[in-house]
């Protein structure tokens, strides 16, 4: 995000850390009980208050049950919390968690999701009002593979599409403007062949080198 180049943010159990590479300091802890991280994504948004606006870097963080909650850093303030409540829904014998956050880069208020179930739900998390940030997240889409986990998820501004690695390949999907139709209508993934992978290959990694290559990281390779 602006401004924070050496800033980095980290996820585990029931704390979000922000740190300062350059001296290696913890800046802030946020703390949620019951929480149970698994991941985070940055993102630049809009802000307003008495008329004046301003952008502001945020943090949304994920893990266990479907909830998602968007951090204040600098106010050490969750400002809201919002998702799919699946505590007691069972994937392959355990609880539903969100394994992957991204931002869409030129729409920065939007935000996927990937999780557990082979799903991943395109949020829009809106603009923050008031001295208390308030904002009302709104589903926009769900977008469906057929595999049973979303591992990572990465987001190509250049040719509008978000690639998911799976533990049954990769996959993408071509997402233009705001999606039209009903929240669960099937939007379907288009399959990335690994040239040299065995079928079906367990994709646990993955991240951009450009907006043109990305890179994966293949279990047993």
């Amino acid at each position: 995000p602006c401004e924070s180049r050496n800033v980095v943010a980290t996820c585990g159990g029931e704390h979000v850390c922000i740190i300062d590479c350059a001296c290696g300091q913890v800046l802030s802890r946020y703390h949620q009980p019951a929480m149970n991280y698994s991941c985070l994504a940055w993102s630049t948004l809009n802000m307003e208050h008495e008329g004046k606006t301003w952008n502001q870097n945020i943090l949304a963080a994920a893990g266990k049950g479907g909830r998602i909650e968007l951090i204040q850093p600098s106010q050490h303030l969750c400002y809201a919390s919002f998702g799919t409540d699946r505590p007691n829904q069972v994937m392959g014998g355990q609880e539903y968690c969100i394994n992957s956050l991204c931002f869409h880069t030129s729409q920065p208020q939007w935000l996927f999701a990937g999780g557990s179930d082979g799903a991943v739900e395109m949020w829009d998390v809106g603009m923050s009002h008031g001295d208390t940030l308030q904002t009302k997240p709104c589903k926009l889409a769900v977008y469906h593979s057929p595999a049973p986990q979303i591992m990572s998820l990465v987001w190509s501004d250049t040719h509008s599409h978000l690639l998911a690695a799976t533990d049954k390949g990769m996959y993408t999907w071509r997402v233009h403007d705001k999606p039209q139709g009903p929240i669960n209508k099937v939007r379907s993934a288009t399959e990335l062949v690994l040239a040299g992978a065995e079928d079906e290959p367990y994709v646990d990694a993955l991240t951009l080198l450009s907006d043109s290559l990305a890179a994966c990281k293949v279990v047993g390779s």
